[in-house]
């Protein structure tokens, strides 16, 4: 069969059958994982550097024990999602257009890989977040901006137990290339769109704090564009806006691997977008994925091995190893790179070479100057560009002042003073210090958003009420949650719980949070 044409990173593939062990054919390095080095020693044929990727598809080693679960276009999951086409994938998990048999709808599904699925917060914090939306509908106005969730589930499959979260269907990432929607060299958001974004991402992470939620993991990959339009398109109407599922079957020579019976490329990102833009001047966003998120408010915080979000959007104490799980307190440091890049053409204010920790500390300390004596002496390089008392010992050592500056085609002196302010009031050393959600919100909301700030001020707090112990209820919320029953093995099914609450295993995730949902598991 004939697999490849063009050579090196240009290869394309054109063939009838993309054969896994073909990829000895293409360029590619030991990777360095150990994980990764292990699965490369047994099976060099098909492992490539994960800089390199002849097609938009998740990586193929991944469909593995431990790794993805092995989904074909009209594949049902849990008898109930119909797939329809993909919408995207990410190192833990691949995300599917998918049509709701019971309810008539179609849905995003999201399918962490099985080893995500050990350690992943994202199915127990988007059910703490269901509950949240269906509490008291309308009376936060960042419950617009966060993803609606409509069901949470397990299933088992030949990888191992995977965490399924289904939500409404969102738009493309903010990080995307808006040339199709503002012409040539337009790549971002023109400012009075950029504001509205800014605010709405204030209200956003306001409702999930007012939730007991803590994100962990804003940045611009997990915001993104919105429009009900998708939510109520019909199947013609999706069709058009994403095109008909682009496959490449795949054959396996080899033992290696569940994998799918053919590869699904992402569709473009410009239907939706368009999609997403068609309103003139008008712009939506919500904010989504809570693998890193936590319930803050327990008293068994969610605990996670590392805190996985970027760090040039980490707050000092994360970079610093002294929080594994997210607060308010790190999301709020976060939040303030994401508003200043969304400001200023996705630029975020610590410029880095390889975006490492290393830098980033240093881009800190330029900007905010020595850091507590804590985190001082734990910097081991710090001779390298400060004396002991903070003084900066390089070159060009003039004070670097973080904020926008006033101009007439983007911000009045009045928006740039009221903004720069807030960042200060964000960028804290101190994370009793740093300024709060719903002040965040409250300021942007009063620049840019007129007409949800009066709102603000009168809304009605979200409160999750739960019976005094919460085990009676609880357990009938996680009925809901399907849990593993090894009688059921078939692919894309999901596990129901026996007569006493559970089947005879339970996910390690379920039981590390047990004390934290207030539950009994037996």
């Amino acid at each position: 069969m004939k697999a490849i044409k063009g050579r090196g990173n240009n290869a394309q593939f054109s063939c009838k059958y993309l054969h896994i062990e073909q990829y000895m054919n293409l360029p590619f390095s030991a990777p360095s994982t150990p994980s990764t080095a292990l699965l490369y020693n047994e099976y060099p044929f098909i492992i490539m550097e994960r800089c390199f990727q002849p097609l938009d598809i998740e990586y193929l080693m991944d469909y593995r024990e431990g790794g993805f679960h092995p989904i074909d276009i009209g594949d049902t999951i849990s008898d109930r999602y119909r797939i329809i086409n993909k919408l995207g994938y990410g190192v833990w998990s691949t995300v599917w257009l998918a049509e709701d048999l019971t309810f008539g709808r179609f849905v995003s599904l999201k399918v962490l890989s099985s080893d995500a699925s050990l350690f992943s917060n994202d199915l127990i914090v988007a059910y703490i977040l269901l509950r949240a939306q269906q509490a008291r509908p309308g009376n936060h106005p960042g419950k617009d901006h966060v993803v609606q969730i409509f069901d949470v589930f397990l299933i088992r499959g030949p990888s191992g137990i995977h965490q399924c979260i289904v939500t409404e269907i969102l738009g493309p990432a903010l990080a995307e290339n808006l040339e199709c929607i503002f012409g040539k060299d337009k790549t971002h958001l023109p400012p009075n769109l950029a504001k509205k974004v800014a605010a709405q991402i204030a209200l956003g992470v306001a409702y999930l704090h007012e939730c007991g939620i803590a994100h962990g993991d804003l940045h611009f990959g997990n915001v993104t564009f919105y429009t009900r339009e998708l939510q109520h398109a019909s199947l013609p109407e999706l069709m058009e806006i994403y095109g008909e599922p682009v496959v490449k079957p795949l054959t396996n020579g080899s033992s290696f691997g569940p994998y799918p019976s053919e590869a699904v490329l992402v569709p473009p990102a410009s239907g939706p977008l368009k999609l997403c833009f068609s309103s003139k001047g008008e712009v939506h966003i919500k904010i989504c994925d809570f693998g890193e998120s936590s319930f803050y408010t327990s008293q068994a915080a969610f605990q996670l091995p590392t805190l996985h979000i970027p760090r040039v959007f980490a707050a000092p104490e994360v970079i610093f190893g002294d929080t594994f799980s997210a607060t308010p307190a790190m999301d709020i440091w976060a939040l303030a790179v994401l508003l200043y890049a969304t400001l200023n053409n996705n630029w975020v204010p610590f410029t880095t070479v390889f975006g490492s920790e290393k830098e980033v500390i240093l881009e800190i300390a330029l900007f905010f100057g020595k850091f507590p004596e804590k985190w001082w002496t734990r910097w081991a390089e710090r001779a390298r560009y400060f004396d002991e008392d903070g003084k900066c010992l390089l070159r060009d050592s003039s004070p670097r002042l973080l904020g926008i500056k006033p101009n007439s085609d983007r911000f009045s002196e009045e928006e740039a003073d009221i903004f720069n302010n807030l960042l200060r009031k964000m960028f804290r050393y101190d994370e009793q210090d740093r300024v709060g959600a719903d002040e965040v919100a409250r300021v942007l909301a009063d620049l840019w958003l007129p007409e949800v700030s009066n709102f603000l001020r009168d809304r009605v707090k979200v409160h999750i009420e739960e019976e005094n112990d919460g085990t009676d209820e609880l357990m009938r919320i996680l009925a809901n949650i399907w849990v593993s029953s090894p009688s059921s093995l078939q692919k894309g099914r999901a596990w129901k719980p026996d007569r006493h609450g559970f089947g005879s295993r339970v996910p390690p995730f379920l039981e590390r949070h047990a004390h934290a949902l207030r539950i009994q598991i037996h």
